[in-house]
C-alpha cells in the first residue's frame, strides 16, 4: 500500500494529527470499550472501537481454526436448555448503554431456553467473588461483560476448567476455556472501504479516524483501505485523524479537506464529532454511512447504511458453540464468516442497503467478493501503526 503526500494539509493546523510522513505498506466494549470502531458501529468501533472501549484489542491466531463453523449458530439441534448463563456487569442494567446491551443480551438467551441470571453494578473488587459464586451454583457459561474483567476472567478459568468463560469486548484469553468476543475493526474497515469504492463516481473515498496510533483504529483504517483497493485498485484513498472524538467543528473542518480532495465518498467512525462531518456530507451531496438509525433519517439521500450490533446474536453464539462444538478460547472476532456473529448492514426495515445507492447489482459484488469471499477464504490481517498513517494512498 503506496502513500501520497496530501498537500492540502499542509500548514492545517486545526486538524490533531495530520503532518503526513513517509509510512509503510500494508493492506481496522465494555463500560469503557473503544466505541470507535465497534461503538462507532455499535452505538456504530475502538464503546465500543465501546464497543469503541475504545479498545478492541490483537487477533488470535485461534481464530483461525474456528472459522470452519461460521454459521454454528444457524443449528436448529442445539437444546439450548442444557447452558445456565450468568451475567457479570460492571454497571447497571438499566444504564441505557453497554450495561444495558448485556442484560438485553440475557433475555435474549432466555427467550431462547437458557437459564440465565446476572449481578449488575458488580464493583471492581467484587468481580472475582461474584465469578466464583457462579461457577459454585453450576453456571456453565460465564461472561464478564468488558474488558475489565480480563485478569479475574483468566483466574477464574484456570480453576473451573469445565466452565465456558466469555468476556465481552475484552483482550484477554486462554487455549482452553476462556474467549473475548469483540467485532474486528479490520472486517467493518474492509466492508466501509469496499462499499465506498463500489458507489463511488470519482474513485476518490475517504476515512476520518482518532486516536491514531490505537490498535483499533489501525486496523479499520487499514482494513478500509485494503477494501477499496480490493473493490478498485485505482481508487484514492484519504486517511485523516482528528485530535478530539467530540469535536464537531473539527471534524467538520477535517471533512471539508476531503472534499475539497475530490473524495464524493467518506465516514467519519469517532463519537460526536461525526456530526460535523455529517453536516458536512449533506452540504456537498457526499456519500457516507450512519453511525444509527436516527443519522438514516436525517441524511436519507446519502447515507448508504449503519451498522447494528447485536449483542444478543454474539452471545448466542458463544453458547450454541459451547453446547453443539465444545469450549470456545482465544480472542474471537466478529466478522465476515466468523464463529460469532453479531453485526448487521441496516438502512429500514426492509433493506440492508439504501437501495437507490447499493442496486442489486452492486449488492451482488458485495456479497460475492466480500461476505462470501472472506467466509471462505478467511482474511489474514497484522496491520501496525505506520500502515495507518494519514495520507492519500
Amino acid at each position: 500500500m503506496k502513500r501520497k503526500a496530501l498537500s492540502i494539509l499542509m500548514g492545517v493546523a486545526l486538524v490533531g494529527s495530520l503532518m503526513l510522513s513517509g509510512c509503510g505498506g500494508g493492506s481496522a466494549d465494555s463500560g469503557s470499550e473503544a466505541e470507535s470502531t465497534e461503538e462507532a458501529a455499535e452505538d456504530s468501533s475502538a464503546e465500543e472501537t465501546e464497543d469503541t472501549t475504545e479498545d478492541a484489542a490483537a487477533e488470535d491466531e485461534a481464530e483461525d481454526s474456528k472459522a470452519d463453523s461460521a454459521a454454528s449458530s444457524a443449528s436448529a439441534d442445539v437444546d439450548y436448555s442444557q447452558a445456565k448463563v450468568a451475567f457479570v456487569l460492571p454497571g447497571s442494567a438499566n444504564d441505557g448503554s453497554f450495561n444495558t446491551k448485556g442484560y438485553n443480551a440475557m433475555l435474549h438467551l432466555e427467550e431462547l431456553g437458557c437459564d440465565c441470571a446476572y449481578s449488575d453494578n458488580v464493583s471492581t473488587d467484587k468481580q472475582l467473588e461474584a465469578i466464583y459464586d457462579y461457577a459454585e451454583l453450576g453456571y456453565n457459561v460465564i461472561i464478564g461483560w468488558g474488558s475489565q474483567y480480563d485478569d479475574d476472567m483468566k483466574t477464574a478459568a484456570e480453576e473451573y476448567p469445565e466452565i465456558q468463560f466469555c468476556i465481552a469486548s475484552g483482550t484477554s484469553a486462554n487455549d482452553t476455556n476462556l474467549t473475548s468476543v469483540y467485532v474486528s475493526g479490520a472486517h467493518l474497515g474492509y466492508g466501509y472501504g469496499y462499499l465506498s469504492a463500489l458507489v463511488s463516481k470519482e474513485n476518490k473515498v475517504a476515512f476520518i479516524g482518532a486516536n491514531q496510533g490505537n490498535q483499533a483504529y489501525t486496523d479499520e483504517v487499514c482494513g478500509f483501505i485494503e477494501g477499496a483497493k480490493a473493490c478498485n485498485p485505482d481508487v484514492e484513498v484519504t486517511i485523516l485523524y482528528v485530535s478530539d472524538y467530540s469535536d464537531v467543528a473539527e471534524a467538520g473542518e477535517t471533512a471539508k479537506l476531503c472534499v475539497e480532495n475530490g473524495c464524493d465518498v467518506m465516514f467519519a467512525d469517532i463519537s460526536e464529532g461525526y456530526y460535523g462531518m455529517l453536516d458536512v456530507a449533506m452540504a456537498n451531496n457526499i456519500i457516507t454511512f450512519g453511525r444509527n438509525a436516527d443519522n438514516i433519517a436525517t441524511y436519507p439521500d446519502g447515507c448508504i447504511a449503519y451498522i447494528e450490533n447485536n449483542w444478543g446474536t454474539k452471545m448466542e453464539d458463544v453458547v450454541n458453540y459451547y453446547l453443539s462444538t465444545g469450549l470456545l478460547s482465544g480472542v474471537t472476532e466478529v466478522g465476515f464468516g466468523t464463529v460469532v456473529r453479531g453485526w448487521d448492514y441496516v438502512y429500514d426495515e426492509s433493506h440492508e442497503f439504501n437501495p437507490d445507492l447499493i442496486t442489486d447489482d452492486l449488492l451482488a459484488d458485495f456479497q460475492k467478493n466480500v461476505i462470501d469471499k472472506i467466509t471462505e477464504e478467511g482474511f489474514e490481517h497484522a496491520y501496525v501503526a505506520e500502515d495507518a498513517n494519514p495520507g492519500v494512498y
